[in-house]
């Protein structure tokens, strides 16, 4: 039944519970399997969004919408080539099914960025303790959740909507990757063969440049590229 016989509320979509004015949860969606995402309530509800927070959950489930249908496209449309390269390291089809189950941030939204990180993934980065710190100086990034395992929250910075069509592709398929094979930037680009990298933030950014460029020119082997 729905609260306040409203079907949109701040806690549970689907209108069945509620909750009071402050930080909060809300999953987006109902049933099993929820996705979570973080959300604060500007004014006290009455069972249902205020009108602005109304306006970010149409726009935040709007984005879910067209990165899921674009990153299904970047799968099915990917160099033959790098298809052949990465299907000797993952299950192609597994992949491609897992990657619906990620949840994208647009930290262009003030109120996105300011998230908690914790709140979003569970990670207690207190040295990027916001989404936007985390994306600072990125395209995109993947977000540690829990036990130091890689959630599937992916941030965005306001570069991503810049890029070409084909480079948002291949920056989908790159996060993706992180997200179902539960690799940071070293191992992934260890394991696509593309040389050992310091556990360093720097060594982070060297092999997250690496895995970019080898998506980028058809994931041939690196000595060709």
């Amino acid at each position: 039944m729905a609260v306040q016989n409203d079907p949109v509320n701040y806690y549970d979509p689907a209108g069945a519970e509620a909750v009071p004015a402050g930080d909060a949860v809300c999953p987006v969606g109902a049933g099993e399997g929820l996705q979570y995402v973080a959300c604060f309530i500007d004014v006290v509800p009455v069972g249902n969004f205020p009108s602005t927070s109304v306006v970010w959950m149409q726009t935040f489930l709007a984005l879910q919408d067209k990165l899921q249908a674009q990153l299904a496209e970047a799968w099915r449309t990917l160099d033959k080539g790098c298809q052949e390269a990465l299907s000797a390291h993952f299950n192609l089809s597994k992949v491609a099914a897992s990657s619906a189950d990620i949840v994208f941030y647009d930290t262009r939204d003030n109120r996105t960025a300011a998230f908690h990180t914790y709140d979003v993934s569970g990670d207690r980065d207190l040295a990027f303790p916001t989404l936007g710190q985390s994306v600072e100086g990125a395209v995109a990034t993947v977000l540690w959740g829990r036990d130091d395992k890689i959630s599937n929250k992916v941030a965005l910075n306001g570069t991503f909507f810049t890029l070409t069509y084909t480079e948002q592709n291949l920056t989908l398929v790159h996060e993706a990757l992180h997200v179902v094979s539960g690799m940071g930037d070293q191992a992934l680009a260890e394991e696509l063969g593309l040389g050992r990298y310091d556990r360093t933030v720097a060594g982070g950014h060297a092999a997250s440049e690496s895995i970019a460029n080898w998506l980028t020119y058809g994931c041939k082997p690196v000595s060709s590229i």
